[in-house]
């Protein structure tokens, strides 16, 4: 019984976390992907941060992994909060929609200099 609640419980708190996401629209989505919350200085001045914090001369690639999917998530919150919407409950389906976002780029407002940083 013990061993059976061990693997239930991940997974009805996993059901119920994806339940409390809000699918929104896709022209929203798209804009929602692409809207930054730091500026590239920001962003930059996160990264510089972080080797100090650590100590770092320079990266490794396991290295700018962790501190780019860090830094990613306070740039991109949005990406980071819609990446586990209904039907993207493995990592290579949430691959799969980002990379469909990338590859349709910006909306055409933002690529005309339309900022949304905050």
């Amino acid at each position: 019984m013990a061993e059976g609640r061990k693997s239930v419980v991940p997974y009805i708190a996993e059901m119920l976390k994806r339940d409390k996401i809000a699918e929104v629209p896709p022209d929203e989505e798209r804009r929602r992907f692409w809207s930054a919350a730091l500026t590239d200085e920001q962003e930059a001045q996160r990264w510089q941060e972080e080797m100090t914090r650590r100590g770092l001369t320079e990266l490794t690639p396991e290295l700018a992994l962790d501190i780019g999917l860090k830094i990613s998530q306070e740039k991109f919150p949005d990406r980071w909060d819609m990446v586990g919407g209904e039907g993207r409950n493995t990592q290579a389906q949430q691959a799969e929609w980002a990379w469909r976002h990338v590859q349709a780029g910006p909306p055409k407002a933002m690529q005309e200099g339309e900022q949304d940083v905050s």
